[in-house]
C-alpha cells in the first residue's frame, strides 16, 4: 500500500510521472493525500482521472483522502466524484483497504 501526498505547486507532468511510477510498482492499493491541496483545476482532475484508471488496468486499488476544499468542490462541480473510492481520512482509506 502507498501513500502520496504533496503540497505547494506542482507542475502536472511531474506529478504524472511520480504517480505513473507508483502505480508501476503495483501496491495493494494507491492512497492520495489531497488534504493540503490549495488548488486544483482541469489538469489536476485530469491527473487524478488517468491515474485511477492506471491503477485499475493494472489491478491497483485507487483512493483518495482528506480532499481539500478546492479538490472536493472541483470533483462535485464536474461530477468526477462518482467515479473515485473517497475517505475522509488517510487512515480511512487504509482501513477500508487494509
Amino acid at each position: 500500500m502507498r501513500t502520496v501526498g504533496r503540497s505547494g505547486h506542482r507542475d502536472p507532468g511531474s506529478g504524472q510521472e511520480a504517480l505513473d511510477l507508483l502505480v508501476a510498482e503495483r501496491p495493494r492499493a494507491l492512497i492520495v493525500d489531497l488534504g493540503r491541496v490549495d488548488f486544483c483545476d482541469s489538469s489536476g482532475l485530469n491527473l487524478l482521472l488517468q491515474t485511477r484508471m492506471a491503477a485499475a488496468d493494472g489491478g491497483v486499488s485507487f483512493h483518495l483522502a482528506a480532499l481539500s476544499g478546492p479538490v472536493q468542490h472541483l470533483l462535485e462541480l464536474t461530477g468526477a466524484k462518482a467515479v473515485f473510492a473517497i475517505h475522509e481520512t488517510v487512515e480511512a482509506a487504509i482501513a477500508t483497504d487494509g
